[in-house]
């Protein structure tokens, strides 16, 4: 009985002493999210950046100097009315716009506007209502309230395949501080969720006895993920699958609905629309999916197509008459072992994606830009 007992306080004190260095390490090595220091929450569109912020930005990939204008986007302070002979360029979308995490002048659009104006002999302006972890229902929201006053030319939707389909969708993402504002179909039409219910949503998932007891133990989340969670993987990479589950439908449909309505009130104001759809890493270099799938078992029993989402975006855009830009196949032509388009350590284009995105964007648009030009003369 005494050395049951021993062993016992032995065991105990090992535990608690690694319990108690997991912790330490953890905090020591918490990775800074500034996102927290950089956005704030809006009454209409859920957050923002900090309007009039002048911060550094830094990661172990960039160190970028982030200015944002008086209504809170990385963007230049911009009149309500537009100059004569300029051409306006509005863009939507979320941290692929942004760009946070390069130089703004090295950004797409700024690569773009450039491009557009030699080539064009042109006056570009571009206006970037952009934010970090915006989705289409954000960007539809900005548009209504904010983009139109500004009557564009020019809209451009970017679609990040990766995470927006997903996001569009309280029951997969979940509720949570920033999970407003979202839409849901209630009768085939587009409803938004009041504040209160999407922030307080849960997705409801079966937590087993071992989980419910010691779930609180940062040393059994390790081991819990590590053995007994096996089979699990993050859920964002379902989007790339072949066949999809019925709320991953509903997610589909409710971006589709929104895509939809932002290219109606872009046309009500007589703007050319135009969606981008951006591929995420994993679409574009075939060794960053082949590491996935090995970190993830578990996904190797289930069958992937990974240019599925888009296809699926693409027949809804051929159907209703979008035009669009499928950025994919361009981004796999030019990539290679010497010349990577993402970020190592996210899935964000660094400033060779940046800058091949900005000419492919101004090449698609010389044309448009030529007509709207010619029908003012």
């Amino acid at each position: 009985m005494y050395l049951t007992t021993i062993i016992l306080l032995l065991f105990i004190t090992t535990i608690s002493g690694v319990e108690l260095l997991l912790r330490v390490h953890r905090a020591l090595n918490k990775k800074k999210s500034y996102y927290k220091n950089i956005r704030t929450e809006h009454e209409l569109l859920g957050w923002i950046h900090i309007p009039s912020l002048s911060t550094e930005i830094k990661g172990k990939e960039w160190s970028v100097k982030l200015i944002t204008n008086s209504l809170g986007f990385r963007d230049e302070e911009h009149y309500i009315e537009k100059k004569n002979n300029v051409i306006r360029i509005l863009l939507l979308g979320d941290s692929f716009v942004a760009a946070i995490r390069v130089p703004y002048e090295k950004t797409f659009h700024q690569v773009m506007r450039r491009e557009l104006e030699k080539s064009l002999n042109a006056n570009i302006e571009t206006i970037n209502l952009a934010v970090g972890g915006w989705t289409t229902a954000n960007e539809y929201l900005a548009f209504k309230e904010i983009g139109v006053k500004y009557k564009p030319d020019i809209v451009i939707l970017v679609i990040y395949i990766h995470n927006d389909i997903y996001e569009n969708s309280l029951r997969l993402k979940g509720g949570g501080k920033w999970s407003w504002p979202v839409f849901e179909i209630r009768e085939g039409e587009l409803a938004l969720v009041p504040k209160e219910v999407a922030i307080n949503y849960r997705v409801h998932k079966r937590k087993g006895l071992l989980k419910k007891l010691f779930g609180r133990f940062l040393l059994f989340r390790i081991l819990y993920r590590k053995i007994l969670k096996r089979g699990s993987y993050p859920s964002l990479f379902d989007v790339y699958l072949c066949e999809y589950p019925e709320e991953w439908l509903k997610a589909f449909e409710i971006t589709k609905k929104l895509i939809l309505k932002i290219k109606e009130l872009a046309e009500s104001i007589g703007a050319y629309f135009l969606v981008v759809i951006a591929p995420s890493p994993w679409q574009v270099e075939s060794e960053r999916w082949l590491k996935v799938l090995k970190e993830y078992p578990s996904m190797q029993r289930k069958k992937w197509c990974l240019e599925n989402p888009d296809r699926v975006l693409i027949d809804f855009f051929k159907k209703n008459k979008f035009d669009y830009l499928w950025l994919l196949p361009y981004l796999r032509h030019v990539t290679n072992k010497d010349k990577k388009l993402y970020f190592r350590t996210i899935d964000h284009w660094n400033e060779i994606g940046e800058r091949i995105v900005g000419l492919i964007l101004a090449d698609k648009l010389k044309s448009i830009i030529l007509q709207r030009i010619n029908r003012v003369r």
